[in-house]
């Protein structure tokens, strides 16, 4: 009887595994500013440093250009899409609605586990206001208003909402391109209002309270665009 063959099987990645792992790695350095507005983004090197084909890296920077983070030039390369400053006053408003409505609704449709899952969010946050750790802030902040938009009961407020969060990133980290994470600028952040108005289930203070959170995120930044940013950063634009 022949004696049957043994042999290893090369594993193969999944297919669209490469591309997500790209989009990953590529989304978090552009958010975190690692990757600064206007960096270009070779395909070619892109592909050596993640070991992969061109079509995967292509993929990724497809997606990304599909969120606004990558802006493909018109001789079809692409580059860390540039930051207009100019659009933040805007991008604030649009943030303070989507707040003021998410908020309200989640204080009419709100069940307690999600209640539950607000609050430890918050204590989270608040440790990392005490340790002055910026970064885990900008992260628990985020996660904190998608759960109340997940609350809210409309799956397309929740995906505007982290869109718009995940555009705000970049704003807020602008905020402390010359200060590091010295100062934890969301500490006065009226999380505790809007907890408060969720736990009574009162749209109204909900709503109030998500506006005036807005309001302090849009003081904060806006006077810190005027009073340095204007002058000092490149954001990228041409």
């Amino acid at each position: 009887m022949a004696e049957a063959k043994v042999g290893t099987r090369r594993t193969r990645r999944p297919r669209g595994t490469g591309a997500s792992h790209v989009y990953e790695k590529l989304r978090e350095s552009i958010l975190s500013l690692k990757l600064a507005p206007g960096t270009l983004l070779d395909e070619s090197e892109l592909a050596v440093r993640f070991k992969l084909s061109r079509s995967p890296v292509r993929e990724a920077l497809i997606r990304l250009s599909a969120e606004g983070l990558v802006k493909t030039l018109p001789n079809h390369s692409s580059i860390v899409a540039p930051f207009d400053v100019g659009s933040a006053p805007s991008f604030l408003d649009a943030l303070e609605l989507i707040y003021r409505v998410t908020c309200r609704l989640a204080a009419i449709h709100i069940l307690d586990e999600e209640l539950e899952k607000i609050e430890v969010i918050e204590e989270k946050l608040d440790k990392a206001r005490k340790a002055r750790q910026f970064s885990r802030q900008i992260a628990l902040n985020r996660k904190f208003h998608v759960a109340i938009a997940e609350a809210a009961g409309n799956e397309y407020l929740t995906h505007w909402l982290k869109q718009m969060l995940d555009e705000g990133q970049r704003l807020m980290r602008l905020s402390v391109y010359f200060e590091g994470e010295k100062t934890p600028r969301s500490a006065l952040l009226p999380h505790l209002e809007i907890i408060e108005a969720l736990r009574a289930r009162d749209p109204d203070r909900a709503e109030a309270a998500g506006m005036r959170d807005a309001a302090y995120l849009r003081d904060e930044l806006l006077k810190e665009f005027t009073s340095r940013f204007l002058s000092k950063v490149d954001l990228g634009a041409n």
